[in-house]
């Protein structure tokens, strides 16, 4: 989808992915027209490929949901609702945003 969308938009600034394979996707079409420089991409979900390529420069940042602290609450919710009691119908958990720094000290990573 990228490469086919670079032809007709030299202005692009950015291109945000709808996961880390995807990102790596689109570096690569940036990489072949000779536009990852002046392109950021931002992936999604912090998968372990995708971190690794913040951390080269390839990907510019990924949004990151934090399944495990949803699927704690989760837990927590079933639980309360299964013993009939009260609980809050809407729970939000911020997604934090991984960058070079972060994964710059990510152990993960190479």
């Amino acid at each position: 989808a990228t490469a086919n969308t670079l032809p007709a938009h030299e202005d692009l600034a950015g291109v945000f992915a709808i996961n880390d394979p995807s990102a790596l996707g689109a570096y690569v079409a940036l990489q072949e027209a000779g536009r990852e420089k002046s392109v950021k991409i931002i992936g999604f979900d912090g998968q372990l490929d995708g971190k690794q390529a913040i951390k080269d420069g390839w990907i510019f940042a990924d949004p990151i949901q934090h399944p495990d602290q949803m699927g704690r609450e989760i837990v927590k919710l079933i639980v309360k609702y299964q013993a009939g009691e009260d609980f809050d119908q809407e729970i939000l958990i911020p997604a934090t945003l991984y960058d070079k720094a972060e994964a710059d000290k990510d152990p993960k990573l190479k």
